[in-house]
């Protein structure tokens, strides 16, 4: 269903519509189950760019915990890779709290 969504989205030339983030987010998570990473985190990277276009911090999130995951699975290198980003991600949000 994602996989449909992505393509309606990219037939209108929506894809970089904040609307779609969730598509990338779940095509994502669904190419991870299957094991395929590379696929998984190009979708999760496109998610993590709409998200950081439109500010959408809860796609932000959601595309950095979904790929810590797809870098996770790729051995001790990756977790460390992963745990960074999360980091970052964290670090992130904690310097825009006071900011709407």
């Amino acid at each position: 269903v994602a996989g449909e969504a992505v393509e309606f989205a990219e037939r209108r030339e929506w894809l970089d519509l904040m609307q779609g983030i969730g598509a990338h987010l779940a095509l994502g998570w669904a190419y991870y189950h299957w094991d395929d990473l590379a696929t998984a985190s190009a979708y999760l990277g496109r998610a993590e760019s709409v998200a950081r276009t439109w500010g959408d911090r809860t796609g932000k999130v959601g595309a950095a915990v979904l790929q810590a995951l797809v870098l996770s699975a790729e051995g001790p290198e990756g977790a460390a890779k992963g745990l960074r980003l999360l980091r970052a991600v964290r670090s992130d949000r904690s310097g825009m709290r006071g900011q709407r």
